[in-house]
């Protein structure tokens, strides 16, 4: 039998997307079915075979992405941005790659530290992210992830969060991921140290202060000091100009994980001096409150044991020694100017000693109550060589007091308004008025003798 051979307008090609071939089909023993002849047509990723000869059948074949497709370039992923927030939600910020700028399927996923991609959990998202746009230069994609409804509040560190497409776990090739710090802690205040109670602080008094923050945030550092009222007032810090108020917080205080020791520098003499509620001349054991703050959580309050704070200032003391000097010392006393101030006011008693050249000064009683003895007595005022103060009298008329003034509680004296007006620099107050007999002229001829 003679063999027939129809062509079929060529050979069958394997198709391809996007385009067609007529091909021949051959038989099992190697002749062609007459009359068939077929088209193969590739359509956007699905494979159409039909009989264009005769009778025949029709399949269709699933398609895939393009990143399937043996001709085609897979999408990738850039670099994933994901800023450590403290309070949901938190961005994931993204780029897709694609040649051929075909849409992708990305799945966003995370797992904790020390866990692994096989027990990642699909981020909490608003809207799926199917059929994603992508660009050749880059297609720029950016989700907001409530991480605190599948976290929690709480400070996590070492959040992983991955980005992969089109079905991918390939974290190098296909997709990226990121480590994040997620969530926050209230920061914590473990130690504040304190002079000790056997000692009284004063001036400048250094607090140390231990802080604690999971997240390392820096903190608002409120310190307080309770008043002997029972107020508690903002500690000023030391550094301060005398016209710029209190902070009620030192702002940016430093803080890590394992507990960073910060110190507070009280400037303890000024709010002695310049409390709303006066502390001048009050022995006191105070009290400090210190509370830490990140701006979202306070800590609690830290309240230390009392301790004495010495709130009256030593005295300043100047000899103004210049006249001192060229004193000639013409009426058996020497003016010896002095300058004495005390921040609290206090009144003061001052000691002058006098020495001989060559020779030391004696020292003095440290107790006050034994050096006011030495003062009452003459002969410790000679031992220790302390200077007596000449007294200063000032002379003048009784004049006559105005009409209506009980004369047993009143004087006038004119001097004071004239002649003895420095004598009011030094007051009145304490001081002695005496009133001497008047002389008055007696005539004496009787008793006289003559002598010739």
């Amino acid at each position: 039998m003679e063999e027939q051979v129809e062509e079929c307008e060529g050979e069958m090609e394997p198709s391809r997307a996007g385009t067609g071939s007529l091909g021949r089909r051959r038989t099992r023993g190697g002749t062609e079915r007459r009359g068939e002849r077929w088209l193969a047509l590739g359509l956007s990723g699905v494979a159409l075979a039909a009989s264009a000869c005769g009778a025949g059948t029709a399949a269709i074949f699933e398609g895939t992405s393009s990143n399937d497709s043996g001709g085609n370039s897979p999408t990738t992923v850039g670099t994933v941005v994901v800023p450590a927030a403290r309070t949901s939600p938190a961005s994931v910020s993204f780029t897709l790659f694609d040649a051929e700028a075909d849409p992708a399927r990305v799945r966003l996923r995370y797992f904790e530290e020390g866990d692994s991609l096989q027990h990642s959990v699909d981020l909490l998202l608003g809207d799926p992210l199917s059929d994603v746009p992508t660009n050749r230069a880059g297609e720029p994609k950016t989700v907001e992830w409530d991480f605190g409804a599948q976290l929690g509040g709480a400070f996590k560190r070492g959040v992983t969060v991955v980005v992969t497409v089109n079905g991918e776990d390939d974290l190098v090739s296909l997709g990226n991921a990121t480590v994040v710090n997620l969530g926050n802690d209230a920061p914590e205040v473990l130690e504040v140290g304190v002079p000790d109670a056997s000692s009284e602080a004063t001036g400048l008094v250094a607090i140390p202060i231990l802080l604690r923050d999971s997240g390392g945030d820096p903190v608002y550092l409120e310190v307080l000091f309770e008043h002997p009222s029972g107020v508690w007032l903002p500690a000023r810090p030391a550094g301060l100009p005398p016209g710029v108020p209190t902070p009620p917080a030192l702002s940016g205080v430093a803080t890590d994980a394992d507990g960073l020791t910060t110190t507070f520098v009280w400037d303890s003499a000024f709010d002695v001096l310049n409390s709303v509620l006066d502390l001048s001349g009050v022995e006191a054991n105070v009290r400090l409150r210190v509370t830490a703050c990140d701006g979202l959580l306070r800590s609690a309050i830290l309240q230390t044991p009392a301790f004495p704070l010495d709130n009256n200032l030593p005295p300043s003391l100047r000899l103004l020694d210049a006249s001192l000097v060229t004193n000639a010392d013409e009426r058996a006393g020497i003016s010896i100017p002095l300058s004495v101030t005390d921040a609290e006011r206090d009144p003061i008693d001052v000691v002058v000693q006098w020495r001989l050249v060559g020779s030391a000064f004696p020292p003095l009683p440290t107790d006050p109550s034994a050096l006011r003895a030495a003062l009452a007595d003459p002969v410790l005022r000679r031992s220790l060589q302390i200077v007596s103060e000449r007294p200063v009298l000032h002379d003048g008329r009784v004049g006559r007091l105005p009409a209506g003034l009980d004369p047993l509680r009143h004087v006038r004296l004119p001097e004071l308004g004239h002649d003895e007006i420095h004598a009011l620099a030094r007051g009145l107050a304490g001081r002695v008025l005496e009133f001497p007999r008047p002389l008055v002229p007696r005539p004496v001829a009787a008793r006289w003798t003559e002598h010739v």
